[in-house]
């Protein structure tokens, strides 16, 4: 886990993070791995982040 401060500098939290995925996991780790997703899917928020 990583906490982000507002000098900018990253902190790095002990822990870890896990969920649960009720579906076919076929399903999300081809929505994952796609090419194509990221660029039409978060194309807003490259440019919110920009």
């Amino acid at each position: 886990m990583v906490e982000q401060s507002p000098t900018g500098e990253l902190k790095v939290l002990q822990g870890k993070s896990a969920y649960t995925f009720a579906g076919n996991w076929k399903l999300q780790n081809e929505n994952g791995l796609d090419s194509y997703h990221v660029s039409t899917e978060h194309y807003h928020d490259r440019n919110i982040i920009n």
